[in-house]
């Protein structure tokens, strides 16, 4: 039988232990539940505790680049492409909804934090069938470079606005971005074992980095907060601001008053929340805290009335 790089010694350390991460290990059901159960902690630690606020850690707990490379670790390591679904699937079943009922206790939405778990709930779906078709990177052919070909660009992108962020303040996000150029050259060393496909691969990522370069846009500030009070509306509620090219705030969460707000930079502007005869203002100042966005709400106190 013809060895490969799994069954037999390389000679180099570092390659044998990506070798072994990436195809040498018996994903068996107790593993994936002990997976999804330890990140899931982890991850409501890093939501949890301050020092990890506004850093690459506290990613794992809002962004999907960390569980990509938690589900293709379990796609590597499963024999058939129903086996890898289903240990994916379950693995997402567990983990998400786990974080949250970590967190319940410790914040004050309570249960209306699961108000969030509807995006991850719809990503579990996707999983079934993603990992199905993405079991057969470990083919090693040219179908695992299509597989992982808008992996790498998505991954390459993260990796761009975080050296981005890392650039404006220092070491911010800088994990984030090494951690993602580090994983894609293992993929290539995994699941690419000629020079050509790495070559491919390697064209992908730099290709990636410099149409991001090209494309950039001003770094726009995300995030998701309370408005003053959590006041709840109805789900036909609608928010109007006065500087709307600049400013985007949308609702999260009508009955918790919690709204997203993407901004393209740092300044104040006023908003108006409409419910139905209510009309409720508010203002929003945008800063930079010592290299971290903070965002301020307040409430002007007025209804159309001027009461």
């Amino acid at each position: 039988m013809e060895q490969t790089p799994e069954t037999k010694s390389s000679g180099n350390k570092i390659l044998d232990l990506i070798y072994k991460l990436y195809g040498g290990i018996n994903m068996t059901w107790p593993k994936v539940l002990l997976l999804a159960v330890g990140s899931a902690v982890i991850t409501a630690i890093f939501l949890l505790v301050p020092i990890f606020k506004n850093t690459s850690f506290e990613r794992m707990g809002v962004f999907y680049e960390a569980w990509v490379f938690l589900a293709i670790f379990i796609m590597a390591n499963c024999k058939k492409p129903l086996e890898c679904a289903l240990k994916v699937f379950v693995f997402f079943l567990v983990s998400q909804p786990l974080i949250y009922l970590i967190e319940v206790p410790f914040v004050e939405m309570g249960w209306g934090l699961f108000g969030y778990y509807r995006f991850w709930f719809i990503l579990t779906l996707l999983t079934f069938p993603a990992a199905f078709f993405g079991w057969f990177i470990n083919k090693k052919n040219w179908l695992s470079v299509v597989i992982l070909s808008p992996i790498f660009v998505a991954l390459s992108a993260i990796a761009f606005g975080a050296f981005q962020e890392t650039a404006k303040h220092f070491p911010n996000q800088i994990l984030t971005g090494i951690l993602c150029i580090l994983h894609m050259v293992i993929y290539c060393i995994a699941f690419f074992p000629d020079a050509a496909k790495k070559i491919v691969g390697g064209v992908i990522i730099a290709s990636t980095f410099i149409v991001a370069f090209i494309f950039r846009q001003p770094s726009s500030i995300e995030m998701v907060t309370a408005l003053p009070g959590s006041p709840s509306f109805s789900d036909d509620a609608v928010i109007k601001v006065d500087a709307a090219d600049k400013v985007n705030i949308q609702f999260q969460n009508t009955q918790e008053g919690l709204v997203y707000v993407k901004s393209e930079g740092f300044g104040s502007t006023d908003f108006v929340v409409t419910d139905g005869d209510t009309e409720v203002f508010y203002r929003i100042d945008i800063s930079d805290d010592d290299g971290t966005a903070d965002i301020v709400i307040t409430e002007n106190g007025e209804d159309k009335n001027g009461n």
